[in-house]
């Protein structure tokens, strides 16, 4: 409960800090939503009902140029028989930290400081949640500069590699360090390398090396690559290299590669990273094409996915090899707008995936637009058909229904009542092969309060979002 109680007084502080604080720009929005949904079981059924809180702040202008606050939280509270978590209130911070970046007019311009609990990013391959610091500097030249250390956040929001000792998260000696060089050259080139170390209780979990490229040679081409090199096995974890041409504003297309080691993804600390060490091959082609004024968007999207023998090591039988397959998937999807503003749109989308052992297709349609006056609703119908049934293979899996065919759908209405209250309203129904019959409906409540500027030291712009999610019948 320390992480509740801890999560409790900043959402409280920040309540207060409009009244307190010399910012002289703040921008505070909550969003406040409850969800009801029973699930229907084989022997009884569980009803859950959590109630969500979530704010984000900003703050600027706090008399150093370039200083700001942001933060991100949420807790929430279970209503029904079930806890969340083991625990009946929970929450965490996703976010909150101090940056200092200097606007262009300073000597300090290009010059970027982060502290706190935060997201970093280090190129496309790298990225971490981090109670830490960054810092990156753009020097002349087009060289780009980045590192960041700390600790693993260790929060809800992300997969936990330690376990927790009596409800509290054991951070033990847990540490990461990393960075970034880059260099670019107008929008023709950009390259960079990357490298990350992760400690979980000082043992090694990651080790790794990353790069990115973006080479566009002529108008419209661009060539990509980027991927991550495991040091602790020398292996590749992830590698991508695509091709991209714009063919005019309204063709566009692109091709690739992609190799993947799922388990280098596991850290070194996991007994599950010794399990197997299959990878698989994935080539692709996509093509858009987008009609004048953009009224006609279609996306075709093709695959072949070639898994490698997949071998799993035991200590008492020994190894155990699966054999290689191959899987192929198709995507096409259909946006069509009407209306004189594009105010109706019309979405339809076809999906297919095969391998050897299993299947399915899928079908797509959805409808929004005005129906009277700022009454607008929406249509969303999906069906899926499996090409065996889940239990033909596994009858422990104990399924309810047992069922090839899956299909759902739901309607929604909203409707603003003034500039800054506005209503949506529906539900859904769906039968799958886990559940027979699901029901639920969906009310939510939208408020929207933005207070005018004053002409003290304090400026205050609040935004407040509230939802009601019904239970499932």
């Amino acid at each position: 409960m320390k992480t509740l109680k801890t999560t409790l007084c900043v959402l409280f502080g920040l309540a207060l800090a409009p009244s307190v604080s010399e910012a002289q720009r703040l921008s505070l929005q909550t969003s406040t939503f409850a969800r009801g949904y029973l699930l229907p079981g084989v022997d009884d059924s569980r009803l859950l009902v959590p109630f969500y809180q979530y704010i984000t702040l900003h703050a600027d202008e706090l008399g150093t140029p370039g200083l700001s606050i942001e933060g991100s939280l949420w807790g929430a509270i279970q209503a029904a028989d079930r806890d969340l978590d083991d625990n009946r209130a929970i929450g965490d911070v996703n976010v909150l930290f101090v940056r200092y970046a200097p606007g262009p007019k300073s000597k300090a311009r290009g010059l970027e400081l982060r502290l706190g609990r935060q997201f970093v990013s280090v190129g496309p391959a790298l990225a971490e949640h981090l109670d830490g610091l960054f810092a990156s500097y753009h020097l002349p030249g087009g060289i780009d500069v980045a590192a960041f250390g700390g600790a693993p956040t260790g929060t809800r929001f992300i997969y936990q590699p330690w376990a927790k000792i009596d409800g509290e998260f054991d951070y033990g000696k847990n540490w990461l360090i990393g960075g970034r060089l880059g260099w670019h050259y107008a929008d023709i080139v950009r390259l960079g390398v990357a490298y990350r170390h992760k400690r979980y209780n000082d043992e090694l979990a990651f080790d790794e090396i990353a790069w990115d490229a973006v080479i566009s040679p002529i108008a419209r081409l661009r060539l990509l690559t980027d991927g991550i090199a495991d040091m602790v096995t020398t292996n590749l974890k992830d590698a991508r290299a695509a091709v991209a041409y714009d063919v005019n504003q309204a063709f566009s297309g692109a091709a690739g590669y992609r190799y993947i080691r799922p388990d280098l993804y596991l850290p070194r600390t996991s007994i599950f990273a010794v399990f197997s060490d299959a990878a698989h091959h994935e080539g692709y082609m996509e093509f858009t094409f987008r009609s004048d004024q953009r009224r006609l968007l279609i996306t075709a999207e093709m695959a072949m996915l070639r898994y490698e023998q997949s071998c799993t090591r035991g200590t008492v039988t020994g190894s155990t090899c699966s054999p290689r397959e191959v899987e192929l998937q198709a995507l096409l999807r259909a946006d069509a707008y009407f209306g004189w503003d594009r105010r109706y749109r019309v979405s339809v989308t076809g999906q297919r995936v095969g391998s050897p052992q299993s299947g399915m297709s899928r079908v797509r349609v959805a409808v929004n637009g005005p129906i009277w006056r700022e009454l607008r609703g929406t249509i969303d119908v999906d069906a899926h058909v499996l090409d065996r049934a889940p239990g033909e293979d596994n009858a422990a899996l104990n399924l309810s229904t047992n069922s090839r065919f899956s299909l759902s759908g739901s309607g929604y209405l909203s409707y603003p009542f003034a500039h800054n209250l506005s209503l949506l309203a529906g539900g859904q129904l769906a039968h799958t092969p886990l559940y027979s019959e699901v029901a639920s409906f969906l009310v939510r409540l939208n408020w929207q309060f933005d207070r005018p500027k004053s002409s003290g030291p304090v400026k205050v712009e609040k935004q407040t979002r509230s939802s009601l999610f019904g239970a499932v019948l």
